[in-house]
């Protein structure tokens, strides 16, 4: 914002918008996520990181015109409980 516009920004300001994008695409991400879990053919992967010390997961989701992302602190738990072709390795 600073570079773009010259506005300066809390940390606190900039977390709260991403709090309030996340909450409204919300369902929009669940969305994704049920057509990716119904394709016939995905691809799934999940990549190990640290956040604060602490292991966290990438977990990505494909079909042929879709991706879903999502960052959960627990491993193979992407689209656990929704299909059992999906579930974990």
């Amino acid at each position: 914002m600073a570079n773009l516009f010259g506005v300066s920004m809390a940390t606190a300001t900039i977390a709260r918008i991403s709090q309030q994008a996340a909450t409204r695409f919300q369902d929009f991400a669940d969305t994704v996520r049920d057509a990716v879990t119904k394709a016939p053919v995905k691809h799934l992967d999940e990549t190990g990181f640290r956040i604060g010390g602490k292991t966290q997961w990438l977990h990505v989701a494909c079909a042929s015109l879709l991706t879903f992302y999502r960052v959960s602190a627990r491993r193979g738990s992407l689209l656990a409980g929704r299909s059992r072709r999906c579930g974990r390795r």
